[in-house]
């Protein structure tokens, strides 16, 4: 068969010239191996390589070890991915197939397999002259490109066949090189296609000008199926500032005459906070479209740009491109030469929504308009938007509180988090923000575990404000002693000032220990400037936010108290517990009461101990301390929680009305034991025990048992005897057995004494008969005498 015939397609089936190569190869040893029929490199794989000869696939091709998954998996291809995708034979695997799925659907669903294209057995170009070759066929049968409907069945396929002379990567007979035979193996198939048709039109125009006889694969990789890559001309996107493939600014087909790749890296790179598809500022443009060979550099908004779908009202104002280019507003985006380069009236670069909660108005300060080409060290949030909104009770809060309190779920470890966590605070790295959260067209409220509550507004941004509920900030603080925040509501957010009162009362009346600790209704008689002086210098006004609702009790003393009509001095030094904590060196108690006092003037006092040392190991205990007493009654609420601290080091923590805890202490000596009682409202006392020596319990005698079996006048004795605490506090170890015969002999002997019976067996042969009486005795392992079977046993020997 000549080469002219097979690229007719002259040719034998698979089957039978595979067949017939393996039977001449074993008949005749004189007849080259199958593979040498291959053209190189191909010649170096045998048939078997590629072909399965108990296959029911066509070609007898290995069939699919899985049923597929895309169109582009079929035995075919998968017999020439073995080496060419996974390397198998040393091969690199930069090969993927041509289709709608590596490129786009904008023709429909097709895939091309690479057979189609390759003859896998013979270099086809030869016929033409070429030494290039790549096993390209010398006729594309058109049939062979399969058509899908968007359902994945099979559709009519095209017809006829068409030339191709493929003699080099670039030049005359190159991929596509646009003179009068259009023979290119990269034009004959296309018919739909913008540039390179199979008619011979659309033949290096527009972007593709200039670039007839060039290797198309440098810009339609063949390891991405052809697929027209971006980043050829620019990076994809741009992240350095000059003219460059890969990362940089556009160079092909020439550049643009932009200097900056801006904050490309900000919003499009996985490496940083936002991965924005091009389309959201490029909208109609790069990549779907890209350029079009029109030369124009497309700037629409659109999705989490924008809070509706179109962009109306939106601009761009660029700077002057190189000609042919030019810019294109798509999707309602207005663009402008003024050189700013500065985007307006885009949501992502706005406070959400008015200060009055109801929707933006395009061209207020409501809008950031940060420069693309403007070099900040990091991006902060005030550089993209106001970083401290005007909105609402934005100003108030923020002038003590991080935003992650009220967007904790957006934001984390900032400003903002308090509320909005995780979000930056202003002047905070772009890099805190969780990213999902931010620029997705909400307001996401969520506040940070420990102030609690809810938002009870909806997320959508000019709906107005509501108010919280349930948040510590606007509670009465109760729960930085107790851990639990008190039912509250707030008032709308962007309401007007608030007095003391609001949240709390003036002073607070609560009872006493319901919840927590409280004497302000002893003190109310004095301002609260008297002992929250860095807190409110005037009893009305905060003074320092920074030490109001920050989950703590901060006291300091006003610089003087007035008693009689005279100044003196204020000092005292306060100590917290979530009981209510204590003052001490109390100035103004001074000549009338206790100088040291504890807040509510409340006690808890731990119980006595019960000690008990019965089987608590060789030197363990068991103490109880039970329901503590307090001072006044009303003051205590259980459960309790016991924390109990050994002087070993050991600790122990229950709750309940009483705590038992028992400690194995391992060494002899004398040990305490401490327990912190503490109330379900704080309050809690201490009380540690005195010296206790626990020891060792006393010796279990071990239980004695024997069996005896005679044969004519030989007894066979065989031990029973058990020990429970054979191995316990030092007992382990070998007992002693001594057997008195009852014939004047005596055996001593060692015995594995534990809580088994040893069943060790003692053999005696009398000389005489009758009626003998047995004493058998037991040394146990941890005494000091023989303890005796009783009675004695007898045993009859014939």
């Amino acid at each position: 068969m000549s080469r002219e015939e097979a690229g007719k397609g002259v040719i034998l089936s698979t089957k039978t010239m595979i067949g017939a190569l393996l039977l001449f190869s074993l008949l005749s040893p004189s007849i080259p191996e199958a593979h040498a029929a291959l053209d190189p490199p191909h010649d170096t794989a045998g048939c078997l390589s590629c072909h399965d000869m108990t296959s029911t696939e066509p070609d007898l091709l290995p069939p699919l070890s899985h049923p597929p998954t895309t169109i582009d998996e079929t035995p075919a291809n998968a017999a020439c991915e073995k080496c060419h995708l996974t390397g198998e034979l040393g091969i690199p695997a930069v090969f993927t197939t041509h289709s709608s799925d590596n490129t786009d659907e904008g023709y429909g669903k097709w895939t091309v397999e690479c057979s189609v294209c390759h003859n896998q057995h013979l270099q086809e170009q030869e016929i033409n002259g070429s030494s290039y070759g790549k096993f390209i066929r010398q006729s594309i049968d058109l049939t062979g490109i399969k058509l899908y409907d968007t359902d994945g069945n099979p559709l009519p396929g095209k017809s006829g066949a068409k030339a191709v002379v493929f003699k080099g990567p670039t030049g005359l007979n190159s991929f596509a090189d646009g003179e009068g035979a259009i023979d290119g193996i990269c034009e004959v198939c296309h018919t739909l296609t913008s540039h390179w048709r199979n008619d011979g039109t659309l033949a290096g125009v527009g972007v593709h000008d200039g670039l007839r006889g060039s290797n198309c694969m440098g810009c339609h990789p063949h390891h991405k199926g052809f697929k027209a890559s971006c980043d050829i001309c620019h990076g994809f996107p741009p992240v350095v500032n000059i003219p460059q493939a890969g990362d940089g600014l556009v160079v092909s087909p020439a550049a643009t005459g932009g200097t900056t790749a801006g904050w490309h890296a900000v919003h499009a790179t996985t490496k940083r906070p936002y991965v924005f598809p091009c389309a959201t500022c490029h909208y109609n443009g790069m990549p779907d479209t890209p350029i079009n060979g029109n030369d124009r550099l497309q700037i629409g908004f659109s999705g989490r740009a924008l809070l509706a779908d179109d962009a109306a009202g939106t601009e761009y104002r660029g700077r002057s491109l190189i000609p042919p280019y030019a810019y294109e507003g798509t999707n309602g985006t207005t663009v402008s030469i003024d050189g700013t380069m500065t985007c307006a009236n885009i949501y992502c670069h706005s406070i959400g929504q008015r200060a009055d909660g109801q929707p933006l108005v395009q061209d207020t300060a409501d809008y950031a308009g940060p420069k693309w080409n403007e070099t900040v060290a990091v991006p902060y949030c005030s550089f993209c938007h106001q970083g401290s909104p005007p909105s609402g009770s934005h100003p108030r809060h923020l002038e003590s509180m991080h935003c992650n309190k009220c967007h904790y779920s957006a934001l984390g470890g900032s400003q903002c988090d308090y509320c909005h966590a995780p979000h930056p605070q202003p002047g905070e790295r772009l890099s805190r923000v969780t990213t999902a959260l931010h620029v997705n067209r909400e307001i996401n409220v969520g506040i940070i575990a420990p102030y609690g509550g809810t938002y009870n507004g909806t997320p959508a941004p000019g709906d107005g404000f509501a108010s919280c509920s349930n948040t510590y900030c606007h509670s009465n603080g109760t729960s930085v002693a107790t851990g639990a925040v008190p039912d509250n509501t707030s008032a709308d957010w962007g309401s007007g000032p608030l007095t003391c009162s609001s949240c709390h009362e003036y002073g607070p009346t609560y009872n006493l220990y319901a919840p927590k600790a409280n004497s302000h209704v002893r003190h109310d008689f004095l301002g609260c400037e008297h002992c929250h002086y860095q807190t409110t210098t005037d009893g009305t006004t905060i003074a320092g936010t920074a030490l109001h609702v920050n989950r703590q009790y901060d006291l300091a003393p006003s610089p003087t108290y007035h008693r009689n009509g005279s100044d003196y001095p204020n000092t005292f030094t306060y100590a917290f517990d979530s009981g209510g904590g204590t003052c001490s060196n109390i100035s103004c108690h001074a000549g009338l009461i206790d100088t040291t006092k504890r807040w509510g003037n409340a006690s808890l006092t731990p119980t006595g101990f019960n000690f008990n040392y019965t089987d608590q190991g060789c030197y363990g205990i068991t103490i109880t301390s039970g329901t503590p007493s307090c001072y006044p009654a009303s003051a205590c609420a259980p459960p309790y929680t016991y924390n109990w601290v050994f002087s070993d080091g050991y600790t122990f923590t229950s709750s309940g009305t009483s705590s038992s805890v028992s400690h194995e202490f391992g060494v002899a000596g004398s040990y305490t034991a401490t327990v912190t009682v503490t109330a379900a409202n704080g309050l809690n006392g201490t009380r540690t025990s005195t010296s206790f020596t626990p020891g060792p319990p006393a010796n279990v005698q071990p239980t004695l048992g024997i069996a005896t079996a005679v044969n004519a006048r030989t007894l066979t004795l065989t031990d029973l005897t058990v020990d429970p605490d054979y191995n316990f506090c030092g007992h382990s170890g070998s007992a002693q057995v001594r057997i008195v015969w009852g014939d004047g002999e005596t055996t001593l002997a060692a015995i594995a004494l534990t809580d088994q019976p040893s069943n060790q067996t003692f053999v005696h042969t009398y000389s005489t008969s009758g009626t003998k009486t047995l004493q058998y005795y037991i040394w146990d392992n941890a005494d000091t005498w023989w303890k005796q079977l009783s009675p004695n046993p007898q045993v009859l020997i014939p």
